[in-house]
């Protein structure tokens, strides 16, 4: 009966786990909106609860997490994910989502659990699509089998409509994000493709790989003349560099620096921006462009923000 009255305005118990940059931001985004969105478009969104990795804080109503952060994390309690996971989840609210806010891959293991007991998911965490091809499978199946939503828009191009800034610069230049998010449209495509399976080439000196983010940072300029000198060669043909991840079925996929001329869609970016080129049947003679900031916390949590209010219209809401 509780559940039946909550459905006239679309109640939706939310959990986030990870309240740092993408979930802090995403929280601010959240406080600005909700008192519209339950009284303009009927959706009532509920944060039962936050956790991170030491404590965590849970709410009866939902509301007093935003309207006081603050002052609620005084009453924090130590982290426990069974039982914020059975809090978000309450029997007298129709619908519960757990918003994975982190880059934890032992986190994403838990995802089949969630989704077999009722929870939807959403995430902009590339571990989970980008572990075994057969954990890919295993999540799709699921969340078909139970009816349960799934949702990673943001796993590849933050806020873009394609489907963070780093602490330590080397998870970006080692060329692994990239490939994450490759593997992640290749398997879009239906490609059976596993990170190994990608060709990476590392703009990190091989030297530095293994040694203290401090010593990174020191001896970088140690390197500069050689990326100079590609820079100064691609130049003098008129081009530019430019960082790219390729999908081509039936060869290798890679992620590599290349060189585009000036009149080229790639040669246009510029800062964070991401831009994603589909050469298909329907688009063969001019690729359709997405094109947009693809990184920091703001269009990263906006794009978790859509993706919720995206669920919400799933489940019968106006938005």
């Amino acid at each position: 009966m509780h559940a039946a009255f909550y459905l006239s305005n679309q109640t939706i118990s939310i959990g986030v786990i990870g309240s740092g940059l993408i979930g802090g931001t995403f929280l601010d985004q959240l406080m600005t909106q909700m008192e519209i969105l339950k009284k303009d478009f009927k959706i009532d969104l509920r944060i039962r609860g936050i956790l991170n990795s030491k404590a965590m804080i849970l709410s009866d109503h939902g509301r007093t997490l935003l309207d006081g952060r603050d002052h609620v994390r005084e009453r924090a309690l130590p982290a426990d994910l069974e039982k914020f996971v059975a809090h978000v989840q309450a029997d007298h609210f129709p619908h519960a989502v757990i918003l994975d806010c982190t880059s934890s891959a032992e986190l994403t293991a838990q995802y089949p659990a969630w989704l077999e007991r009722g929870i939807h998911i959403i995430t902009p965490n590339k571990k989970a699509n980008t572990g075994t091809m057969e954990f890919y499978r295993s999540l799709r199946s699921i969340s078909r089998a139970t009816g349960r939503h799934y949702l990673y828009e943001t796993t590849v191009g933050a806020g873009l409509p394609i489907i963070n800034t780093e602490p330590d610069p080397r998870d970006d230049l080692s060329g692994m994000d990239v490939g994450r998010k490759l593997v992640i449209l290749a398997r879009e495509m239906g490609l059976d493709l596993e990170l190994d399976d990608v060709r990476i080439e590392s703009l990190v000196p091989e030297s530095l790989r293994e040694s203290s983010l401090e010593e990174f940072l020191e001896r970088l300029p140690e390197h500069d003349e050689a990326m100079v000198d590609l820079l100064s060669r691609a130049r003098d043909r008129g081009e530019v560099l430019r960082y790219v991840g390729m999908i081509n079925p039936g060869q290798q996929c890679s992620v590599e620096l290349k060189s585009y001329s000036q009149a080229h869609a790639f040669a246009g970016t510029s800062g964070s921006d991401n831009i994603v080129a589909f050469t298909t049947q329907r688009y063969h003679t001019q690729s359709l462009i997405v094109q947009g900031p693809g990184a920091g916390p703001e269009v990263t949590a906006g794009g978790v923000f859509a993706d919720l209010l995206r669920l919400a219209s799933y489940l019968g809401g106006s938005a």
